[in-house]
């Protein structure tokens, strides 16, 4: 027996209606979902910065204004951090092949997917180790300077310049350290000293602190050196 036409119009009203309903009860528990993400969302925002703020697009915009001046604080805090470790290791002398530099020196270290410069003035003047000499061969070198700290430890002033490794295949530390060391030497104010080679004649060279100008050098050449005067001049 065939289904009357009313009969069928009045299922399909039918489904129709249950679909709405499903339809609206979906989106009653959206809202009432949304309405309780919000509710959280305002619940750890300062009530200072939501103040007088009523729509919901003021709120997230408050809320991502304060989430990204918490993300920014934390990155200060973490870089803070890290430099006082590393004060205390400059401090110590426990920082690698770098730790024989009694008066002046600078140091590589490695800094989240980058390097950091560690900058101890020692001995030296400002005006003899110049900072833009540093920030000079950071450039040159690829690197893309992201922070920078001063901070003063007993006599000793130390800088810190945190830069971003571009390109990592082709970064080499040690040869950026052995660079950093080259604008120590070049800066210092230098001592005269007479060195004899095996088998050379003798030759004039100059340095700033004997100990701290032979750490600077490549091993093979300080294996050459044979002897040194003991009556050094300053020039």
């Amino acid at each position: 027996m065939d289904t009357a036409p009313d009969d069928i119009k009045t299922r399909d009203i039918s489904k129709e209606n249950d679909r709405k309903i499903i339809r609206r009860d979906l989106e009653r528990k959206r809202r009432q979902e949304m309405a309780a993400s919000l509710d959280s969302l305002r619940s750890h925002l300062p009530p200072e910065m939501i103040k007088g703020k009523r729509s919901i697009l003021d709120h997230v915009t408050v809320a991502v204004d304060y989430i990204t001046c918490k993300q920014k604080n934390m990155k200060e805090l973490s870089l803070k951090r890290d430099e006082l470790k590393r004060l205390t290791l400059v401090g110590s002398g426990n920082i690698g092949s770098s730790s024989h530099c009694t008066r002046s020196c600078i140091t590589v270290l490695p800094f989240l997917g980058g390097v950091s410069i560690v900058l101890n003035y020692g001995g030296l003047d400002e005006g003899d180790l110049q900072l833009s000499k540093v920030v000079e061969l950071l450039l040159e070198e690829g690197l893309n300077i992201i922070s920078y700290l001063s901070t003063k430890v007993g006599d000793n002033l130390l800088h810190t310049i945190y830069s971003e490794v571009l390109d990592p295949a082709s970064f080499n530390s040690a040869e950026l350290q052995q660079k950093m060391n080259n604008i120590v030497i070049a800066s210092m104010r230098w001592l005269l000293h007479v060195v004899d080679f095996p088998g050379s004649p003798r030759f004039v060279i100059l340095y700033y602190d004997l100990h701290t100008a032979l750490s600077m050098l490549p091993r093979n050449e300080v294996d050459e050196l044979s002897k040194i005067s003991d009556n050094p001049r300053e020039i």
